[in-house]
């Protein structure tokens, strides 16, 4: 069978055995889902226990013949991210002589200019603090001449102007962002000196952030990455060439993690189901790109180069390939492969020149 698109919800009464991709939402209560693989090695699962007959949501599963793989009726099983799917980048906010509102978009697929895409709540720079859920941009923090608790959010299917979605807890900007399926999290950051906070939002409706614990040591300028139970925070500059990881399912100190092959602030971060990419940045080779194990602690190594020298741009990510928009004096737009080796290309332009900017993807 060939692939399939679901973009509307699927009531699940009884067995579906095909090969394909089905994405979209799935609501039931998961004993008539069998014969499912999941996207990543192991099932993943929220922190809600349901019972039979509730509802739960999960988004892009690979169903294939043969497979033997269950959902059990007792938990709601989700992928934190689609990367399967992910059709297209955002960048929002930034500063180049002037504050930016601006929210652009591209397509991940063909080598065009950004469009417009609305607009934030007001002009600022949020430096790597884009967070991305199934249908929401988040752009978090904010400096603009001096540093602000915001949060915004706007949707990715529509051309709006964004909307107040909470406050963090305090007022920050370049902090680490992260994200699981359904909450927000960013780490460290600077409101004039460096923070070691970690914090979390619900991103499903309105609400402020609350604490989450602490990074090993204050950090900012840093960039967040997701792995389907933890975030990451890679580089800044306190951490330099260091990374720590902590665990969505609870509020705990991080950890230290992976070396990376040499100090990294004002990085843009990318990421796949495996590996976290720290590219270019203010760094001994400022066009290196990095990448690291989420599962090992052992030490990042080299992924190529970007074509040119990109300081505080940003991250957006494909299931494919990586791409860095803005940084400082540019609108443009790089793209490099996951899986090789291999110097960046052009990926077209933002629609202004910016940096100090937020990614975002879906």
């Amino acid at each position: 069978m060939s692939d399939i698109n679901i973009k509307s919800d699927l009531e699940v009464d009884g067995t579906i055995t095909v090969t394909g991709i089905i994405s979209g939402a799935f609501y039931g209560d998961g004993s008539g889902l069998t014969n499912v693989t999941p996207v990543f090695n192991n099932p993943i699962y929220t922190d809600t226990t349901v019972v039979s007959g509730a509802s739960f949501v999960t988004n892009d599963y690979l169903l294939s013949e043969n497979s033997d793989s269950n959902i059990p009726t007792q938990y709601a099983v989700k992928a934190y991210v689609d990367f399967i799917n992910r059709s297209k980048g955002y960048a929002s906010a930034g500063y180049y002589t002037t504050y930016s509102d601006t929210i652009d978009k591209f397509d991940f697929s063909s080598n065009t200019t950004a469009s417009d895409h609305g607009n934030l709540t007001r002009t600022k720079s949020a430096q790597n603090g884009g967070i991305s859920s199934l249908t929401k941009g988040f752009t978090v923090g904010c400096f603009r001449g001096s540093w602000f608790e915001d949060m915004d959010s706007w949707d990715f299917a529509s051309n709006t102007t964004a909307s107040n979605h909470g406050d963090l807890t305090g007022v920050k900007n370049a902090g680490a962002p992260a994200q699981s399926l359904v909450r927000g999290y960013y780490a460290g950051g600077t409101d004039g000196g460096n923070l070691n906070t970690i914090e979390s939002f619900d991103m499903t409706s309105a609400s402020n952030a609350v604490d989450h614990g602490d990074l090993t040591s204050t950090n900012s300028v840093s960039v967040g990455h997701s792995s389907a139970t933890d975030g990451f925070s890679s580089g800044g500059n306190i951490m330099g060439a260091s990374t720590n990881k902590y665990s969505f399912a609870s509020n705990v100190t991080a950890s230290s993690h992976a070396s990376l092959t040499t100090t990294s602030l004002d990085s843009a971060g990318c990421g796949n189901e495996n590996y976290a990419f720290i590219v270019g940045g203010d760094r001994s080779i400022d066009t290196t790109i990095d990448k690291y194990l989420f599962s090992s602690s052992a030490t990042a190594t080299d992924h190529g180069d970007l074509s040119r020298s990109i300081k505080r741009g940003t991250g957006s990510s494909s299931s494919t390939q990586g791409f860095v928009s803005g940084g400082d004096n540019l609108n443009t737009i790089e793209k490099f492969d996951f899986a090789s080796n291999v110097t960046s290309t052009g990926h077209g332009g933002l629609t202004l020149l910016r940096r100090f900017l937020s990614g975002h993807q879906v």
